[in-house]
């Protein structure tokens, strides 16, 4: 049986609530990611998989950048 991922969102809590307790979890996530990336040689289609995952947080940053102060920008 495949291991359950723990849900990063709480529905009893409000966007902003859920927001700010799971977007810096995501980044870290995404910043390690890119950290060991680098430290390899990653072939084109790595780095092209990066890329996306990189769109993809930027587009999930950009829905919640209203719970944020300017400093999300």
């Amino acid at each position: 049986m495949a291991k359950r991922k723990k849900a990063l969102w709480d529905p009893s809590k409000r966007p902003a609530a859920n927001a700010r307790l799971a977007l810096p979890r995501l980044a870290a996530k995404y910043l390690k990611a890119g950290e060991s990336l680098l430290l390899g040689k990653p072939s084109p289609a790595e780095l092209h998989q990066f890329r996306l995952r990189t769109k993809r947080l930027r587009y999930t940053l950009e829905l919640f950048d209203r719970c944020y102060e300017r400093g999300l920008e």
